[in-house]
């Protein structure tokens, strides 16, 4: 049997499609708890209370904390069932996270 290369396995998976992380949505949570992501909101420093744009959210993986934080989040994605995670998770502690279905290449005004 003959390898897979590359270029073929790309086009059998396409990570760039909303299909694709529309199915992934459901195994998709984690809290921020990876050392990137620690230093990320390290990284960032906020001030209290600050309104902040998480784009390709995903599932809330930083909008979540940061908004534990007390920071107001714009959390964008271009998967229906991210976001639909993310509202449940804010839903449940009543966060301040407000869902966006927004792709890199949509006019976000």
């Amino acid at each position: 049997m003959m390898p897979t290369t590359h270029g073929e396995q790309s086009s059998t998976v396409n990570r760039d499609s909303q299909a694709y992380w529309n199915k992934r949505a459901t195994t998709f949570t984690r809290d921020a708890t990876s050392d990137y992501e620690r230093w990320l909101l390290d990284l960032l420093a906020l001030e209290a209370g600050e309104e902040v744009l998480d784009m390709g959210c995903a599932t809330g993986t930083l909008a979540v904390p940061l908004a534990r934080a007390g920071h107001r989040v714009h959390g964008c994605d271009f998967a229906e069932a991210m976001l639909a995670i993310l509202e449940e998770r804010a839903a449940a502690e009543n966060l301040p996270i407000t869902s966006h279905l927004l792709a890199w290449e949509d006019d976000w005004e």
